[in-house]
């Protein structure tokens, strides 16, 4: 992204709330700072931590009650970004405010609760989105554009190895792996020429922590594994074409080409290439964040931004209500089939 494209980011002035002090509470309030917005009221029932999130943003009101933030606060967005239990119930009673929402994924624990609330948007003329944000990243954006150079997509591959669970009871593992699912799905909603709606998927859940999907939609297949032990950690995503792939590092948000020549010399000599593309990628990438202060969630910037947009200009989300709905329905789909959260 250039100093340009940054600057036509910017929503400046645009008032926020943030509901969860912690780390992706952090992150929200980071953003809309750097893209203009003020954050003006912050809430969770921890008080301290809200409270040393209030003082990197000095406008901001601590509260432990969304009724008494709401009621006290002119607010055009709340972040919602506290556990998964509470999303249904604030982005309702934001909803009902006249508030628009911004959800950390998943946006609701079940997809009728995520219907519910599109509805809910819907009829009160309000914005409502997930936080799917690797669909915004640059290098996600580039591999579209570039998909009608690949040839005819085959497969599409996800793989996530993260940390975090050390020592958690096996269930709350499974959650988390729960939690990541909208992760792929929402890239394969938006890959897939008819959406994840009719995928025939294949689960392998051999223990707490790890999950194996794979997947066949017409003539693309599809695979994704989802690790919370593997390492190291990484989030690679790979569309593999008919004449060459995209190998997308959704961990950075950058996407680097690989080309399919069948000849002895580009065998040979393929090591160093993609070796040298790699790193002429991730240096430009890391410049580009070092340039922009984007040290983490790559994505979530530029889905904040063009939320705050559609709010300004009435229209429509970033994402839309079938593709929200899909990714929740699919999500909900994997959980029955897997056995998560039978144990």
């Amino acid at each position: 992204m250039t100093a340009a494209s940054e600057r036509d980011l910017k929503i400046t002035g645009m008032r926020a709330g943030i509901v969860g002090a912690g780390l992706m509470g952090r992150w929200h309030a980071h953003a809309v700072k750097r893209l203009g917005g003020r954050i003006v009221a912050i809430l969770d029932t921890d008080i301290k931590a809200a409270t040393r999130l209030s003082q990197r943003h000095r406008q901001a009101r601590v509260f432990s009650s969304i009724v008494e933030m709401l009621e006290s606060c002119s607010i055009e967005v709340l972040h919602i970004c506290s556990p998964l239990s509470s999303h249904s119930e604030l982005a309702s009673i934001a909803l009902a405010a006249g508030i628009n929402v911004l959800v950390e994924k998943p946006m609701t624990p079940t997809a009728d609760e995520a219907e519910r609330i599109l509805v809910e948007a819907r009829r009160s003329k309000l914005l409502v989105c997930p936080v799917h944000q690797f669909l915004f990243q640059n290098g996600v954006r580039k591999a579209i554009d570039l998909l009608p150079s690949i040839g005819e997509v085959v497969r599409l591959e996800m793989l996530i190895n993260t940390a975090g669970a050390e020592g958690r009871p096996e269930q709350l593992q499974n959650e988390i792996i729960a939690d990541i699912l909208p992760h792929p799905l929402s890239l394969f909603e938006a890959l897939l020429p008819n959406g994840v709606e009719n995928v025939a998927w294949t689960t392998m859940y051999a223990r707490p922590g790890e999950l194996g999907v794979g997947g066949q939609s017409s003539h693309v297949s599809l695979a994704m594994h989802l690790s919370l032990l593997g390492r190291p950690t990484r989030c690679m995503f790979t569309i593999v074409g008919t004449s060459s792939s995209i190998e997308l590092n959704l961990f950075h948000g950058y996407s680097v080409v690989r080309a399919g020549s069948l000849s002895r010399l580009s065998k040979i000599s393929a090591p160093l290439r993609e070796s040298s593309r790699g790193f002429v990628s991730a240096t430009h990438n890391l410049g580009r964040r070092l340039f922009e202060w984007e040290p983490a969630y790559p994505g979530l910037r530029q889905l904040i931004s063009q939320f705050y947009r559609a709010i300004r200009n009435e229209d429509q989300a970033p994402l839309s209500e079938h593709h929200i709905l899909a990714t929740a329905i699919e999500r909900e789909r994997l959980i029955a089939q897997s056995g998560l959260f039978l144990e």
